[in-house]
């Protein structure tokens, strides 16, 4: 059963513990590309990560050092997902962390130093500097939901009203669920702001991070989604130059291409399909088969373990373009039309 999560501050301890199985497969040097698919449910932001465009969503790694050491997988792990509807974009993220700290009651002192994800935005992915104005945002969450990032007056503020977030757990996982209203670079603090709308095929700058402080003055290690070169990594709140690429997809596109999945390993035909289709696996190390309608619904979850080659029946699904989702240590995911 999954319970909401009250934090206390001043020593709120948890041992954390989750399987890694639906992480990306670990990036070589250059930056990967994000991107986030088209939801049509009505999302309810309870920490839950309970609908069906979720699963359909691809998980993305949170596991670059930009500051401290590498640390072990039972003293932080973090992954996330992205999608979005025409008002908002939702973001799901899954942290493990040995001890859970928030130790400044002023959620303007210090902000930095306690625990929390950080969520870099760049509306237009126009990059450049925004350490003091609104050319993108470094947006800090904190455990009690209160969201800081640095003005153009050179002070933190509250933007509370940007983010809607409920951190619940479910046994030793720890989510973050997260609404987003996007703002663009004409951003006026305490004036009148509309937010952007949003559509398919927009390109914005977006990473992911997270505060590690276990239960010291101040944080051990900050983790994040992107690559960024050099020696000096802890350079997202100044500049948008190293936020990673996401882009908007229509409802049941592809969020990963079959140019990807065919480099995996994984083929599918025919395609379309009529009746039944092919699933060839170059190697048996697959785990899991999901078949997801345009508006995200599962229709099909099969187990595939060990298996090189399966036949999936799909005459009884009505024609209509698919999701095709095949799981395991790594993610590949394709369209697939039904005729």
């Amino acid at each position: 059963m999954t319970l909401p999560l009250t934090p206390i501050r001043n020593g709120f301890l948890a041992t954390l513990l989750f399987a890694t199985a639906g992480l990306c497969q670990t990036r070589a040097f250059g930056q990967s590309q994000l991107t986030a698919i088209e939801t049509t449910e009505t999302m309810t932001i309870d920490g839950l990560g309970n609908e069906a465009i979720w699963s359909a969503a691809t998980w993305y790694p949170i596991d670059q050092t930009w500051i401290g050491t590498p640390p072990s997988s039972t003293d932080f792990l973090g992954k996330f997902k992205v999608v979005w509807d025409q008002n908002f974009l939702y973001v799901l993220t899954e942290i493990t962390d040995e001890i859970l700290s928030d130790d400044h009651p002023n959620p303007l002192t210090n902000w930095w130093d306690d625990d929390g994800i950080e969520i870099f935005l760049d509306e237009n992915f126009s990059k450049g500097n925004h350490q003091f104005n609104y050319n993108a945002f470094a947006y800090h969450v904190s455990t009690f939901y209160d969201v800081v990032d640095l003005g153009t007056d050179q002070n933190p503020h509250l933007y509370n009203d940007h983010i809607t977030t409920v951190l619940s757990n479910s046994g030793t996982v720890y989510t973050w669920e997260c609404r987003i209203k996007i703002f663009n670079d004409q951003f006026v603090y305490g004036g009148n702001n509309t937010p952007v709308s949003l559509n398919a095929n927009k390109i914005m700058g977006f990473s992911m991070a997270y505060n590690d402080n276990d239960a010291g003055t101040s944080r051990e290690n900050f983790m994040g989604s992107g690559v960024v070169p050099g020696t000096d990594k802890n350079v997202g709140y100044l500049t948008a130059d190293y936020f990673q690429q996401l882009t908007l997809v229509a409802s049941g596109a592809s969020s990963i291409s079959p140019e990807n999945a065919l480099a995996l390993g994984v083929k599918v035909y025919p395609n379309p399909a009529s009746d039944r289709f092919t699933l060839d696996l170059e190697h048996p190390r697959w785990e899991n088969l999901g078949l997801f309608s345009i508006t995200g619904k599962q229709v099909l979850n099969q187990e595939i373990r060990g298996l090189q080659q399966v036949q999936v029946n799909v005459a009884d699904f009505p024609p209509g373009i698919y999701l095709l989702k095949v799981s395991g240590a790594q993610i590949a995911t394709t369209k697939l039309q039904i005729k």
